[in-house]
């Protein structure tokens, strides 16, 4: 009596004391640990009114009063998993969800089998008598199964919380389970170890709750072995009964428990070969470019980054860039899509030219990079020549021959870089070297290593000055009109204030721009700042135009009209004021576009000039079909002028041809005042150069400008100042 009185109810009640006493100190589960300290007093008190009343009763009827405390518990705790499990399954995906329900059937096909109908099969009485009989098992049955459910469902290793939690309902399961199949057979005896396991069972599970808190968020996706041997083991278990069922009484509701188990096992086998699909699809995406079918950039980092991290230091490894060549013009006369096709071809043209372990991936853009394992730099050599000579062959796309072309550069792992990130800066520097040769092939070497690298630094840096106020400056050169001797215009030059390196001109930076793409924001940044000058200039009272230099990527660029009419229109300048100079060779690269482009520019009145004319495809035919106002003669001629006569008659020439055309003629690169004397004999309307005025910034031309006399001279030697009035009228 001191044990099953006194010892048994004291530790039981302290069980749910304890539950209660931790919901009191925490939010964290507060409602389950209120549901199982409840639980707990309510079997205490059964298990009181057992041992101060029921045991002397002869005999001890069944079921008694303290039935009801025992049975108490099983709603208490059912409602306590419910509510620990819920934070931890909500939102599963569609595979934890079937891996609870499979261990759930499992266990319960099992359970039913073995426990539920021997313990049934050996209770004798009435229906109350059977009732509870089977409600201890049942609900023992329905725990241990929600627990594996719940466990199974959060997809990962269970908390200390959930161990203690799952050891004691088990341990508790089992000590009702033995009690029921003794009593059954009328062979229990008070004062055992089986006495105990009450106790021990509901200690245990009040550790539970003295746990740390489980981790927070959701677990890694159900979808490897771990929750595919849930499924195995019930299947097994499912088959088990099955097959116990050929050759000894199974009851039914096993049997249809152990079928659904195997049904529901079926479902979650398909379920996992979807997701094992999925994955290789997702990892095959993510290593793979979209476009061409190739590696992609990641996919080539890694089998670089694999290679250099297995092969020894004896062993080499070259890296391979290829950019092609003339892709952009493919773009701009085709359009994107049939680029796009021609990308999709480049994979099935190298890789006839290249090894079964060679690697090729695209870059980005119309950028590749080959990766030659075991390759020394004679064998790189050889296969960057390959690939040239591959890419050398016409491609067809639609129909239409497509001829491009690329530049390889080539850096060798140990002999020109250590590591990954500076093989690609070398095997990019010797590709521009490529480019700039016109070699086609290049490896990497110390001779244009450093020219490479900087040029790599300062396209990095033009990217961020594209964006930064006041790094990209204009300076102003003015155009002399010699009929009038008046200063009628300026030309805007760009120029870039660099941090470190001082005042860049445009040579060291504008083709860097229009390869890394940063062209067509300077543009902008140029239009702007320049339109924005001229309307102060009218403001102040000087009526200058002013003219400014497009490149081939802004005559294609569709923006460009809508751009500009916006600027004019919102800086009230007129549109006259405002003049477009363009190359032959930008006019060459895209005929069509150009001319679309400049009838558009035309119709809104901007003047159009041909800069640089002599140096590229001379043409009547575009001098008589484009809506050009001025031909600006190259500044090769201009400077030599006095000494070649052949310099002097195509001068001559030049300046009739456009005058019969009914064109302007500029003369830039005008240095000396024998020059500027010829010029004006000749009949050319406006001069530039040195010799009048060197490139200013804003303000300083405008200094200069106000200094000027109004007298008009025949001659102008470099310490003349010169009229400005304001423009006259052009013939």
């Amino acid at each position: 009596w001191v044990f099953e009185g006194v010892i048994a109810n004291t530790s039981l009640g302290l069980c749910g004391v304890l539950f209660l006493l931790r919901a009191s100190l925490t939010k964290h589960d507060r409602g389950a640990f209120i549901s199982i300290g409840f639980g707990g007093l309510l079997y205490t008190a059964g298990n009181t009114a057992y041992v101060t009343y029921v045991q002397y009763l002869e005999p001890i009827p069944f079921p008694n009063i303290a039935d009801v405390g025992y049975l108490a518990i099983y709603p208490p705790l059912i409602v306590a998993v419910l509510l620990l499990g819920r934070s931890q399954v909500d939102g599963k995906q569609v595979a934890a969800w079937l891996d609870g329900l499979v261990g759930v059937l499992g266990v319960a096909s099992v359970g039913s089998a073995l426990v539920l109908h021997t313990t049934l099969e050996n209770l004798s009485g009435d229906f109350g008598a059977l009732a509870v009989g089977a409600a201890y098992p049942l609900g023992d049955l329905l725990l241990v199964s929600m627990i594996v459910g719940a466990i199974t469902v959060r997809g990962r290793r269970p908390d200390r919380q959930w161990i203690a939690l799952a050891g004691g309902l088990t341990i508790f399961a089992f000590a009702d389970i033995t009690y029921l199949l003794r009593l059954s057979s009328n062979s229990y005896v008070m004062g055992t170890f089986l006495d105990a396991l009450w106790i021990i069972g509901l200690a245990v599970l009040t550790l539970s709750a003295w746990q740390p808190a489980p981790r927070q968020g959701d677990p890694e996706p159900v979808s490897g072995a771990g929750s595919l041997a849930v499924t195995i083991v019930a299947s097994v278990l499912a088959v088990a009964v099955l097959v116990a069922a050929s050759a000894i009484e199974v009851p039914g509701y096993a049997i249809g428990l152990s079928t659904a188990t195997l049904l529901v096992a079926l479902l979650r086998t398909v379920v996992a070969f979807h997701q094992l699909r999925h994955f290789v699809e997702t990892r095959r995406q993510a290593a793979t470019d979209d476009l061409t079918g190739l590696a992609n950039r990641r996919a080539f980092t890694t089998s670089l980054d694999h290679i250099l991290a297995t092969k020894s230091p004896e062993r080499q490894c070259a890296v391979l860039l290829v950019d092609l060549d003339r892709f952009k013009d493919v773009n701009d006369l085709f359009g994107h899509q049939m680029g796009d096709r021609l990308l999709q071809q480049i994979g099935q043209r190298l890789s006839p030219v290249l090894r079964q372990v060679d690697t090729i991936g695209r870059l980005g853009g119309d950028e590749f990079g080959i990766l030659l394992p075991g390759a020394d730099q004679d064998a790189a050599i050889q296969t960057g020549r390959r690939v040239r000579d591959a890419l050398l062959v016409p491609f067809t796309v639609d129909d239409v021959l497509i001829r491009i072309g690329g530049s390889v550069g080539i850096a060798l792992y140990l002999a020109d870089a250590g590591n990954a990130k500076d093989l690609y800066q070398c095997a990019d520097v010797a590709m521009y070297a490529a480019k700039a040769r016109h070699s086609g092939v290049e490896a990497y070497d110390v001779e244009h290593g450093a020219d490479g690298r900087n040029r790599l630094i300062l396209a990095a840096a033009l990217r961020t000055a594209v964006t930064t106020p006041d790094q990209f400056v204009l300076h102003y050169q003015p155009k002399l009109d010699l009929r009038s001797g008046l200063i009628t215009g300026v030309e805007a030059l760009v120029r870039w204030q660099h941090p470190h390196r001082g005042l860049l001109y445009p040579g060291s930076f504008l083709t860097i721009a229009e390869q890394t793409g940063s062209l067509r924001a300077l543009t902008e940044r140029v239009l702007s700042t320049a339109i924005a000058q001229c309307r102060q200039w009218h403001l102040d009272g000087l009526d200058l135009t002013i003219a400014i230099n497009l490149s081939a990527s802004d005559i294609s660029d569709d923006h460009l009209v809508r751009e500009i009419a916006v600027m004019l229109a919102t800086s009230n300048v007129p549109t006259d004021a405002l003049e477009l100079e363009i190359t032959e060779t930008t006019l060459m690269a895209d005929p069509q576009q150009a001319a679309a482009t400049l009838h558009a520019l035309r119709l809104l009145g901007v003047e159009l000039s041909i800069d640089d004319y002599g140096t590229g495809f001379s043409s009547l035919s575009y001098l008589r079909d484009l809506p050009v106002q001025t031909l600006k003669i190259d500044r090769t001629f201009i400077t030599e002028l006095t000494e070649y006569s052949d310099n002097a008659a195509i001068v001559r020439s030049t300046i009739d041809l456009a005058h019969a055309l009914g064109l302007r003629v500029v003369a830039e690169g005008v240095e000396t005042s024998e020059v500027l004397t010829l010029l004006r004999r000749y009949g050319c309307d406006i001069a530039q150069g040195y010799h009048i005025c060197t490139p200013r910034t804003a303000d300083e031309l405008t200094a200069w400008l106000r200094n000027q006399p109004t007298q008009t001279h025949t001659m102008y030697p470099p310490e003349t100042a010169l009229p400005n009035s304001g423009p006259s009228p052009h013939t």
